[in-house]
């Protein structure tokens, strides 16, 4: 059963995909593919908010079920963005990335 304090935490996290999505709103393929020297993309942005392909962020999720003082090791300088991704719609990648926080319940 989850506490008071998984229900906020996963509250806040679908909070912030919303305010994602809101904020991804209106940008078009040309402007998300554009990114400025050594920046990301907006484009590469939710790819590195969805994890590795195939993976996501779920094994880092599965920790704090496991594991009391869970191992956490993001991969802070990689947008994970492959050549699916690159040809994925910008609003595809967002929904990717909201599809994501569904396992947080």
């Amino acid at each position: 059963m989850a506490t008071s304090q998984e229900n906020e935490l996963a509250r806040v996290i679908r909070q912030k995909v919303a305010d994602l999505k809101q904020v991804c709103q209106g940008i078009d393929e040309n402007l998300a593919s554009r990114a400025p020297a050594v920046r990301w993309s907006p484009k590469q942005i939710p790819s590195h908010l969805c994890g590795p392909e195939d993976v996501g962020h779920l094994p880092i999720l599965r920790a704090f079920v496991d594991s009391d003082i869970p191992m956490i090791d993001l991969d802070t300088e990689n947008p994970f963005f492959t050549e699916h991704r690159a040809a994925m719609s910008f609003s595809g990648l967002v929904a990717e990335c909201e599809l994501g926080t569904w396992v947080l319940g």
